[in-house]
């Protein structure tokens, strides 16, 4: 339902779907991440005052990013089911 509404109230005019990585942020917290994902080595995300941004590698940092090991489409089939799971 907050999908629906957001996607009825999102811009000016009416959008049907939209980009978002809520969904896989979750499934990485509430799963083992690397069942879906490479990991990258630590680093930090350096973002620009202009807001572009670039990955700068260092074994002290707490940064990390992910990286897909299937194509869209299968994580995609995956978070949805897990959305639309019905508890018995």
């Amino acid at each position: 339902m907050g999908y629906k509404i957001n996607f009825d109230t999102y811009a000016k005019d009416k959008v049907n779907s939209r980009s978002s990585w809520d969904q896989t942020a979750v499934l990485i917290a509430a799963d083992n991440p690397e069942k879906y994902f490479y990991l990258s080595g630590n680093g930090t995300m350096i973002v620009s005052a202009d807001g572009s941004n670039h990955w700068e590698p260092n074994d002290k940092g707490k940064h990390r990013f992910v990286i897909h090991k299937f194509p869209y489409q299968k994580i995609e089939e995956t978070i949805d089911e897990l959305m639309l799971h019905q508890p018995e």
